[in-house]
């Protein structure tokens, strides 16, 4: 099966779309594809999202257009993104927000190309899932020797969590050698920081300044956004609200920044 997205199209879900297709996505570098709506990413990982080798332009760029994310992704029953060909930009506004799902169903591989992120990352534990010792949920191929731009919040959920503070169990980590984002116990670690190479924060980015107009006009129009409620999609993550998870949500990288604040003041 093979879609394509050929010259200056922009193409923008505000419904449902699921996403099966087990498909060659062949995009064109001028080319958009917005989420404000739901997507499901369900079953298949081998979704290869390449370069078009039509002539819209001559010759073909060997580069991928962009995808934008203002509303909801999820990732199901192993669905996942592949960027193949190691290019194109992935990016969430502020408003946006991809879960993921480990346990009695796992997300599958989401390799982006580039990827820049603000909002939410999801996850939902299964009862009884380990989540201890660095499990990679995407991994990234530009910058290939840094860590990816954006600050986004973790938020997770699941059987084994309610009424726990997450931040108390968890933090997350960007890898610069395996260009991956990491989830770790901190009781596995011993640590309140990551580990050797890997790091807390993204690079600032310029939160979607170098988008066209045209296409950031989507960001408060959507259907599904991170704060809708009741949330959308079948990964129940908790109910966002406004730029603050709910009870048992934190954002991990800034109360690790408040702790080691206080112990540099200690010091």
């Amino acid at each position: 099966m093979f879609f394509s997205l050929y010259g200056s199209v922009t193409l923008v879900n505000d419904g449902v779309w699921v996403f099966d297709s087990n498909s060659n996505l062949y995009w064109d570098k001028q080319a958009y594809w917005v989420n404000i709506g739901l997507m499901t990413v369900t079953r298949s990982s081998n979704d290869y999202i390449q370069y078009s080798t039509f002539p819209t332009i001559s010759p073909p760029a060997l580069e991928v257009g962009t995808m934008v994310n203002y509303g909801t992704i999820e990732f199901v029953s192993g669905g996942g993104f592949n960027f193949y060909s190691n290019n194109g930009l992935f990016f969430q506004g502020r408003g946006g927000v991809i879960k993921f799902e480990f346990g009695d169903s796992n997300s599958g591989n989401v390799q982006f190309g580039e990827v820049e992120l603000y909002g939410y990352v999801g996850v939902y534990y299964s009862a009884g899932y380990d989540v201890g010792s660095g499990k990679s949920f995407f991994d990234w191929a530009i910058p290939a020797d840094d860590i990816p731009k954006g600050d986004f919040k973790f938020v997770a959920s699941g059987p084994d969590f309610i009424g726990l503070d997450i931040s108390l169990i968890q933090l997350v980590c960007f890898s610069k050698t395996s260009l991956s984002v990491k989830i770790y116990d901190k009781t596995y670690l011993g640590s309140l920081l990551c580990p050797t190479d890997e790091y807390q924060f993204l690079n600032p980015g310029d939160g979607g300044a170098s988008l066209p107009d045209s296409i950031t006009s989507f960001k408060d129009k959507g259907s599904c956004p991170a704060t809708a409620d009741p949330p959308c999609g079948s990964i129940d993550t908790g109910t966002i609200t406004g730029d603050s998870p709910a009870a048992g949500n934190v954002n991990v990288a800034s109360l690790a920044f408040i702790v080691l604040s206080l112990i540099c003041l200690l010091f």
